[in-house]
């Protein structure tokens, strides 16, 4: 992996066989940071640091040499680890993750980029603004009453009298109509 890596702005420049193996290299170094976990002294779950910072200069050679098929291996790579990477250098206090899209838009802007590749860019642009795609729901339950709830009594029995008439616990004057033997489940 270090030869691979050390060589990383050479074959991100190379030939199109170079390029397509270093493109396996760089996504399964991102499949590596994913699911390489280390513990800690104190028993806490880190991810391997070497690989964050690994994992920025592979994208710096891609970006600094912005062949379409370098382009998209680094969408690839943003999609996959995008949003823990930004997590991990947010909570470094570093900005690299702006660094990285800045570096993607003026790549948009370049009119030597094929249209779908400025797309995928453009999405990808999208997908970050949005908290690359993760949803924090601030929903706490409350306990369902008539009051807050217009379904509260769609869950409720339907009893029928002895005419064949149904009716349910949201019907006016319920209680009066069912039987004794009802209300008291006997």
């Amino acid at each position: 992996c270090q030869t691979e890596f050390e060589k990383r702005h050479q074959t991100a420049k190379g030939n199109e066989a170079t390029r397509k193996r270093f493109h396996a290299f760089v996504l399964f170094l991102g499949e590596l940071y994913l699911n390489l976990e280390i513990k800690g002294a104190k028993g806490q779950v880190t991810r391997a640091e070497i690989l964050q910072t690994g994992l920025k200069e592979l994208l710096d050679a891609l970006f600094s040499n912005p062949m379409d098929d370098n382009l998209i291996c680094a969408v690839k790579l943003l999609k996959l680890t995008g949003s823990v990477l930004e997590d991990a250098w947010k909570e470094k206090g570093i900005s690299c993750m702006d660094e990285v899209i800045q570096r993607m838009k003026n790549v948009v802007l370049d009119s030597d980029r094929s249209r779908d590749v400025r797309q995928m860019l453009l999405k990808l642009v999208e997908l970050r603004s949005s908290n690359w795609g993760r949803v924090h729901s601030t929903w706490t339950f409350k306990e369902a009453t008539p009051e807050n709830d217009p379904n509260y009594f769609m869950n409720e029995p339907t009893f029928y009298t002895s005419e064949g008439i149904p009716f349910t616990a949201a019907d006016p004057g319920m209680s009066e109509d069912v039987p004794d033997v009802i209300c008291c489940g006997l």
